[in-house]
């Protein structure tokens, strides 16, 4: 899902497209469900967020860290050339610290578009199967540091859990 302010659209790429229609009807559901939570606007308040506080801890850390180490370094204020090195150095650990954070928001986002695919196509055969199909891409169930460091969605084999508890939970009865 991408665009805003009235140009929104949901694009689905050609290897899905080759999924069952029940999987393509329960992606486009997921995509619908970002729109409709407003996550691409909710991202970008999170990204800006999180940008002010890192040059804010960069504006407070570069001169403390260059009054301590410039010495050493070379660098004698923030105004000098070699203080770029000091910036990309705390700009680099900013986005180390603050990564995980983005992610586990956007990993949410995703938990809650998946839910509201489950609810609008009630296809959780479709939505898991897809999530199979594309686990080629990665471990089906990766281990927890590497899904706090560097996964923005859930992994597949929670996404699958999740959509099988679904379906066990609204089967019809007869």
């Amino acid at each position: 899902m991408s665009g805003a302010f009235g140009t929104a659209r949901i694009t689905i790429d050609d290897t899905a497209l080759t999924s069952s229609p029940e999987a393509v009807k329960a992606l486009a559901a997921h995509e619908m469900g970002h729109y409709v939570m407003h996550h691409p606007f909710k991202m970008v308040l999170l990204g800006t967020l999180v940008a002010m506080l890192g040059f804010a801890f960069i504006a407070w850390l570069e001169p403390l860290l260059i009054q301590r180490m410039g010495a050493r370094w070379g660098v004698a204020d923030v105004t000098q050339t070699g203080a770029i090195a000091v910036f990309w150095l705390l700009f680099t650990a900013w986005g180390f610290v603050s990564d995980p954070l983005t992610n586990a928001y956007a990993r949410v986002q995703e938990t809650q578009a998946d839910a509201f695919s489950l609810a609008l196509a009630q296809e959780p055969t479709g939505l898991a199967d897809f999530m199979i199909q594309d686990a080629d891409i990665g471990p089906l169930q990766p281990t927890m540091t590497d899904l706090i460091l560097f996964y923005d969605h859930p992994s597949d084999a929670a996404r699958v859990r999740a959509a099988m508890q679904w379906r066990a939970l609204h089967a019809p009865t007869r």
